[in-house]
């Protein structure tokens, strides 16, 4: 599955953007994300990308749930231990010229696909979402948002930023082809994919009406062990 992205003829057939989604285990860990997807406004125009071990293993869906997109295809990845990682194999198989990368507890709102469209009309090679909380109801969630998004989470001023979050996000394709096959190792967690884009001169863009609503932790234990084992990896990546 990884192959380097060829160049990309843009014609009237082919969708405005892809949508990848990455299962470790079947469809119903997508199902919620994939119904707020079915509700853009520009639904006919999203290629939708279902990431998972196998094929098969996204079976349990119904054929209503993912129509009136564009176009569907499945990609099996093989065991997934790296949400992140796997998503690249997703990248590698997207047919439209702007690309976007959802988590499985992340929820766009219905005009969320058009403004990101509407802001790669500009020189960005990757343009972020804002972020709105999905369960606001606890402290521990709102901690946990802030902790990961707190410098996008809305309101925010948009425009032109060296900083945009690595999920939840979206890019141009032709940004994404110079890496070939070692576009899943950079967009793993301690890949750097974005820090590499600046360095060759990319840029970016927070486009405020992108919104979407991410889905936190809300208890003690798992927050704390989240945490945790973030920063373990923030430390190995480090050294």
């Amino acid at each position: 599955l990884a192959e380097p992205l060829e160049p990309l003829q843009v014609d009237g057939n082919r969708p405005a953007m892809s949508v990848v989604l990455v299962s470790p285990d079947t469809f119903t860990t997508l199902r919620r994300t994939v119904r707020f997807l079915r509700a853009q406004t520009v639904r006919p125009r999203i290629e939708l990308i279902l990431v998972g071990p196998t094929r098969e293993a996204l079976n349990d869906r119904d054929p209503s749930e993912t129509q009136g997109f564009h176009s569907v295809k499945t990609v099996a990845a093989g065991p997934i231990d790296n949400v992140d990682k796997a998503a690249a194999c997703g990248v590698y198989q997207v047919s439209a010229p702007v690309v976007a990368l959802v988590e499985d507890h992340a929820y766009p709102d219905p005009g969320w696909a058009e403004a990101l469209l509407e802001a790669h009309r500009g020189p960005w090679s990757a343009v972020g979402s804002t972020v709105l909380n999905a369960n606001p109801d606890t402290a521990l969630s709102w901690t946990n948002l802030l902790l990961a998004y707190g410098t996008w989470v809305a309101p925010v001023r948009g425009g032109e930023t060296r900083s945009v979050s690595r999920h939840n996000i979206s890019f141009k394709r032709s940004a994404l082809a110079g890496y070939g096959t070692r576009l899943e190792e950079y967009m793993g967690r301690d890949g750097g994919l974005l820090q590499r884009m600046l360095a060759r001169g990319d840029r970016f863009y927070l486009e405020p009406a992108a919104r979407i609503y991410h889905a936190n932790f809300s208890l003690l234990r798992p927050s704390l062990l989240l945490r945790f084992n973030g920063g373990r990896i923030s430390a190995a990546t480090r050294a």
